[in-house]
């Protein structure tokens, strides 16, 4: 996605403006040419957007905190009763901490004993902070027991 020229415009008058970018008036050096703010404001402006498509992929104008699967009604009811921290506690030991649980690893990558996994029933997700995986019982089956999306809420349906 690109920016409007009025936008690009402003940003070249706001350097224009500043007239002394890195102190090159007061050093001897040329000042800064047109060709050095376009060129400033394009890179700027890639940057931007390149750093929005990589926190927010989907194009949603919001980043996503955990994975948030379609939820059809029985699904979304299904979640709302199983408990993540039963489902999770069977494959990991977690411990109660605050409103949250914790495992001593992560499932999903290699490294330490950290506690860095957590299970948030209240929200009914988990989340490791160091390999920002995350996702709901379900998700976690999947990717854990290597189940299909269907066989999951399955085995979720029948009391696992």
């Amino acid at each position: 996605m690109s920016i409007s020229p009025d936008t690009a415009k402003a940003i070249v008058s706001m350097w224009e403006a500043r007239g002394d970018w890195l102190g090159r008036e007061n050093s001897g050096q040329q000042p800064v040419t047109r060709c050095d703010l376009n060129f400033i404001a394009a890179s700027l402006c890639t940057i931007a957007c390149l750093l929005r498509d990589i926190a927010d992929p989907a194009g949603t104008g919001m980043a996503p905190v955990a994975a948030e699967p379609e939820r059809t009604p029985d699904v979304k009811q299904l979640l709302d009763h199983v408990d993540i921290v039963e489902v999770i506690g069977g494959f990991l030991t977690l411990n109660r901490v605050g409103a949250s649980y914790r495992a001593n690893y992560c499932p999903f990558h290699d490294g330490g004993k950290h506690q860095n996994f957590a299970v948030i029933p209240l929200k009914g997700i988990y989340y490791c902070f160091v390999c920002h995986e995350s996702g709901t019982a379900i998700d976690f089956l999947m990717k854990v027991k290597g189940m299909k999306r269907e066989i999951a809420i399955e085995y979720l349906q029948h009391g696992h």
